[in-house]
């Protein structure tokens, strides 16, 4: 089997998780369409601004920095590799809520910005408040399936993009120094 083919296998095995129901396409917009997902960030943040923010001081700068180098990689690696959306090769599966209108980016797929995004804050959150690392992660997660989900992306444009955010989180702290 060579990777195009793992890829659309792999793809269509989380496709097939979970069906296409209105709950499952209200459920996965919402971690993933028209900024949403920053909208979860902002509600995940809220705990780590109230009761951790303060230990660590440099928490904004981290942030900022994860921020604009997820951001870079995201759209520098998207135009070298230049891979197309999976809605461009495969059958369209119908969205079935009328509250959310699903619609993917039309430029390059890999890799997941969204993901690579979701990835890179959970990780530098995780560093910073190892308390609920598992909200942080759980919370990337869901953005990632989602965007397989609702066909934005290919499983390995999300596998590229996690695995990605989470070395830039985990890097950010230790290149400019913690304390």
């Amino acid at each position: 089997m060579n990777m195009y083919s793992l890829n659309l296998y792999l793809t269509n095995i989380v496709l097939h998780l979970f069906p296409h129901t209105s709950f499952f396409d209200l459920f996965f917009s919402f971690f993933s369409q028209r900024g949403f997902a920053l909208g979860i960030w902002i509600i995940v943040l809220i705990p780590f601004l109230l009761f951790e923010e303060k230990k660590n001081k440099k928490f904004l700068l981290y942030l900022f920095l994860t921020l604009i180098i997820a951001l870079f990689t995201t759209f520098t690696t998207k135009n070298y590799f230049k891979e197309t959306r999976p809605l461009q090769q495969l059958p369209k599966k119908e969205i079935h809520n009328f509250l959310i209108t699903s619609s993917c980016p039309t430029d390059y797929s890999f890799p997941s910005g969204h993901t690579l995004i979701a990835f890179s804050l959970a990780a530098l959150l995780a560093i910073l408040d190892k308390k609920r690392r598992y909200i942080y992660y759980s919370t990337a997660l869901l953005i990632g399936v989602s965007r397989i989900y609702l066909q934005c992306h290919f499983f390995f444009d999300v596998l590229a993009g996690a695995i990605i955010g989470v070395l830039i989180g985990l890097l950010i702290p230790k290149i400019v120094g913690r304390k």
